[in-house]
């Protein structure tokens, strides 16, 4: 089995698991990514971080379109991503049903920078594991731009569903012990708590 395959594996049988939790009312799939760079003058260049989240949710394609908006009526998202820097840019893609996508440049606005927040606290909560990696002593002035991608994926699509497994398989390769992400804050009424995973990625 190549590792796009166990990964692939591994996700539809998180979804499965994810969809018997609220008997089949399983309607969407959040994958976040904390990213952060390291800036050590000197130490060697292109040392950064992530930490993945997966969210499954139970909202449904019009309660996406109702929280995000539909840039073009009646078409079905099948994927929304955003990108928030923390130099407080933000970007906003669609990808619709019928093969395009559309891109919206803006704001991190108030309600987002709590995310931001969240990449420097996992930042500093493994300063020691990417000192190790990077054999250089980090410390949390070193921490630098940090970003927050999140991916939404309407499930309720059997294409939607593909491109998941299709577009995240690569980022699961050895997701086959995650860890219960206890201290992911999330205000959203369809977020199943008990499945909400983080995978903490040496890079």
């Amino acid at each position: 089995m190549d590792e796009n395959t166990k990964g692939r594996f591994y996700l539809e049988t998180y979804l499965n698991d994810a969809s018997k939790e609220v008997e089949g009312n399983l309607k969407s799939v959040v994958l976040g990514k904390y990213l952060w760079d390291f800036d050590k003058p000197s130490a060697k260049k292109g040392m950064y971080g992530e930490l993945s989240t997966l969210l499954p949710m139970t909202f449904d394609n019009e309660d996406i379109t109702h929280i995000f908006g539909t840039p073009i009526e009646g078409l079905e998202i099948l994927c929304m991503g955003n990108l928030f820097k923390s130099n407080k840019e933000s970007k906003r893609t669609f990808f619709f049903s019928d093969g395009h996508t559309e891109d919206f440049n803006g704001f991190v606005e108030d309600e987002h920078k709590i995310l931001l927040d969240q990449s420097y606290h996992f930042a500093k909560q493994s300063l020691r594991k990417y000192s190790k990696l990077y054999k250089t002593k980090l410390k949390s002035k070193h921490i630098k731009n940090m970003w927050y991608q999140v991916f939404c994926h309407n499930l309720n699509s059997p294409i939607g569903r593909e491109i998941f497994l299709d577009s995240q398989s690569s980022n699961f390769e050895d997701a086959s012990n995650p860890k219960d992400c206890t201290e992911m804050r999330c205000s959203m009424d369809g977020f199943i708590e008990s499945f909400a995973h983080h995978f903490a990625t040496l890079n």
